[in-house]
């Protein structure tokens, strides 16, 4: 399955504010994900 940072930002992060929404999301998205995959040893992200 594919998703795209769109799709997630729509899903996720409507409550980001500020003249770059979606960057901010991001950056919050990645140091999330890390932790996540730091205990879901079985993740498959790219």
């Amino acid at each position: 399955m594919v998703l795209h940072w769109c799709n997630l930002w729509e899903q996720f992060g409507q409550e980001y504010g500020g003249s770059e929404t979606d960057k901010n999301f991001k950056k919050k998205f990645i140091l999330v994900r890390q932790q996540v995959l730091a205990i879901y040893l079985n993740g498959k992200v790219k």
